[in-house]
């Protein structure tokens, strides 16, 4: 299957989940979202988009790209959707959190908006606190993801 991730990061986290989803989807390819170029989405069988979640949205990048994507331009295309989160302890975070969201539904619709059909859930990687590291586990459930992504035929 033909697949390739596109992310953008700030700290290196949404980096390293990119990079072992692409450790598990054979011949996968990667690249930042300012790299790619669009004309050639549609070569492609699975997209997958990630971002760091910032006030409960993606990257300008993520989003800029997202927004250059035609209508109608991934309508044979399955997609799927990651992003990178703090986790949410307290009472203020979990009310900023349901108030805000993550990036990656809104990533996921996006996607689904240019005529993506979704393959999974989005999905949210920890990391601890604000730059990270990725907390312990989430590097191999991203993995983990990846495979069930690439046994989708």
């Amino acid at each position: 299957m033909k697949c390739i991730i596109i992310y953008d990061s700030v700290y290196g986290n949404t980096e390293k989940i990119a990079v072992g989803i692409k450790g598990k989807i054979p011949g996968a390819v990667i690249a930042k979202a300012t790299e790619v170029k669009i004309p050639d989405l549609c070569s492609f069988e699975l997209v997958i988009v990630g971002s760091p979640t910032q006030g409960g949205r993606p990257l300008a990048s993520v989003k800029n790209f997202l927004s250059e994507i035609p209508k109608g331009k991934l309508q044979k295309t399955r997609v799927a959707a990651f992003d990178t989160r703090t986790e949410v302890k307290g009472f203020f975070l979990k009310l900023l959190v349901t108030l805000l969201g993550y990036a990656a539904p809104r990533i996921l619709k996006a996607l689904t908006d240019k005529g993506g059909k979704p393959v999974s859930q989005p999905q949210g990687f920890l990391v601890n606190g604000k730059e990270g590291p990725v907390i312990t586990g989430e590097i191999e459930r991203a993995t983990s993801w990846a495979t069930e992504l690439s046994n989708l035929h």
